[in-house]
């Protein structure tokens, strides 16, 4: 996620390209956001940018699946 990041802050992804995250936790869209931002600002220190988050957070999505 923070590669993605960091090639939607340096406009290399389409403008209407979707991230979709996959496991077997149930949770939100928004939790999934969150889990990712952290992510993103451990590996991003010096160049994370709230408004280019806000931005990239909402091509993030989360998809549960039963993987058995």
């Amino acid at each position: 996620i923070p590669a993605l990041y960091q090639l939607h802050a340096n406009g290399f992804l389409p403008a209407n390209s979707a991230i979709v995250g996959v496991a077997r936790r149930d949770i939100s869209d928004d939790a999934f956001r969150s889990s990712m931002r952290t992510s993103v600002q451990e590996f991003r220190k010096d160049d994370f940018s709230d408004e280019v988050w806000n931005e990239f957070a909402k091509r993030l999505h989360y998809v549960r699946a039963d993987f058995e």
